[in-house]
């Protein structure tokens, strides 16, 4: 893999390891992703990158930690399995805006309860295009494993 772009050392397969809620996140990560996380209604700091697309992205000036999200993205530091960053979608009522075109959220936070980056998504839209081979495989199963053992006695 080439060297990740500036600010995108998270993408280096050889220093971290990426899991996707529609792939597998192994029960020990989840647990640690609920340590990690702010309480509920905690501030959230905003990091520059953030402060830079702030407009363009018409995203909020201030953040506070939802009650309830979905987990969507986690990044691991490969020889630890510390919590990198957290990728999280929950949804956002805007007073501006007519109900039924409300948005979610989906923000990455980093140590410090630093939100890194956003973007919004239709509440109906459940995934973009997604990139599977930059996450961690969800391992065989035992009927899998049997299966593939059949196969190849088969042959």
């Amino acid at each position: 893999m080439a060297a990740p772009f500036l600010g995108q050392e998270h993408l280096d397969r050889t220093k971290y390891l990426r899991y996707h809620r529609d792939i597998y996140i192994p029960e020990g990560i989840r647990e640690a992703v609920t340590e990690f996380l702010p309480p509920p209604f905690q501030p959230l700091s905003l990091s520059k990158h953030y402060l830079g697309i702030m407009d363009e992205r018409h995203l909020p000036k201030q953040v506070h930690m939802p009650s309830t999200y979905t987990v969507i993205d986690v990044t691991v530091v490969r020889e630890t399995l510390a919590i990198f960053r957290v990728a999280l979608r929950f949804h956002w009522s805007r007073s501006d805006v007519p109900r039924r075109k409300q948005s979610d959220l989906v923000i990455t936070l980093e140590g410090d309860y630093e939100v890194v980056t956003g973007f919004w998504l239709n509440p109906r839209d459940h995934k973009p295009e997604l990139i599977t081979d930059v996450y961690e495989p969800a391992p065989i199963t035992e009927t899998e494993r049997r299966l593939l053992n059949e196969l190849e006695g088969a042959l």
